[in-house]
């Protein structure tokens, strides 16, 4: 994985609140009510922008174009390789 372990961390945390706020929020929601056409996707992505908002000010802004610190080394594919790994539990429940 290219993401460097304490910004894995950090977005771990994140994503740990944001289940903890919306538990009923989950993968198998999204393929029962047919949300997206690659659920799993979706769901990892629409959690990763939702934990944005627990993530540290300085984590938001401090990349490239005042965007992301993982805009400055990272692309959409290496985020969604960190996401699979946070999320890898959920993922491997559903069928």
């Amino acid at each position: 994985m290219k993401i460097k372990t304490e910004h894995l961390e950090t977005l771990a945390e994140a994503i740990r609140k944001v289940k903890e706020a919306h538990p009923d929020v989950t993968l198998q929601s999204y393929i029962d009510n047919k949300i997206g056409k690659d659920h799993k996707l979706r769901w990892r992505w629409d959690v990763f922008w939702a934990a944005q908002k627990y993530l540290p000010e300085g984590f938001k802004r401090g990349g490239r174009g005042n965007c992301s610190v993982l805009s400055d080394y990272m692309d959409n594919s290496h985020i969604d390789t960190a996401l699979r790994h946070i999320l890898r539990d959920d993922l491997n429940a559903v069928a």
